[in-house]
């Protein structure tokens, strides 16, 4: 049964990269001229998706207290504008520093983790990332974040567990995953 499910949690996991556009074709040549977007653009093109997905569902759903919410928006932010740039690591350190901060103010909000495990992984730390995916992907849904979010929280911390070789671990965050990709086909992304 064990293994079925971790079967099922990495054939989802194909599904899901392929869905998302991450899958690329063996042996194409890699376009190129004027008309081929850069990254640059693909970032510009993205960024509104990703800030709607993130800042305003924080904002609409989001965990609020005065003594954090401007900077928990500031950093959601910063954070999904470090997303497709080859950040500084000193710039990841300073994100790093933002997100600790937040969390140590009280704020466990879901995206504010969910950020803080991106910021983590990023920084190829996987104990930091297990630490804030985890309860992110636990309850993302309950807070009403969008779909995608969801099963990247999940993702992020089955990757995490797995990296840790914590499998008890991965498989329930592949069952987090399950749901949260299931969402996706059930009622798309906000």
């Amino acid at each position: 049964m064990k293994h079925s499910t971790l079967s099922g949690a990495k054939t989802l996991l194909a599904i899901l990269s392929v869905l998302l556009g991450a899958a690329a074709v063996r042996g194409a040549e890699i376009p190129n001229g004027p008309d081929v977007r850069t990254q640059a653009q693909l970032y510009e093109r993205e960024l509104p998706f990703n800030l709607k997905t993130s800042v305003d569902a924080y904002k609409a759903s989001g965990m609020k207290d005065p003594k954090w919410d401007a900077a928990a928006v500031a950093f959601i932010e910063a954070s999904e504008r470090s997303v497709f740039r080859d950040t500084d690591p000193v710039d990841l350190r300073d994100l790093q520093r933002q997100g600790r901060a937040l969390y140590l103010l009280g704020c466990d909000d879901p995206m504010v983790l969910y950020e803080c495990a991106r910021v983590a992984d990023k920084l190829r730390n996987p104990e930091e990332t297990e630490h804030f995916a985890r309860p992110a992907a636990e309850s993302m849904a309950r807070f009403g974040y969008p779909a995608n979010r969801q099963a990247f929280a999940a993702l992020r911390a089955y990757q995490a567990c797995k990296a840790l070789r914590h499998d008890d671990d991965a498989k329930k965050d592949a069952d987090l995953l399950i749901k949260g990709t299931q969402a996706i086909f059930r009622d798309g992304t906000r």
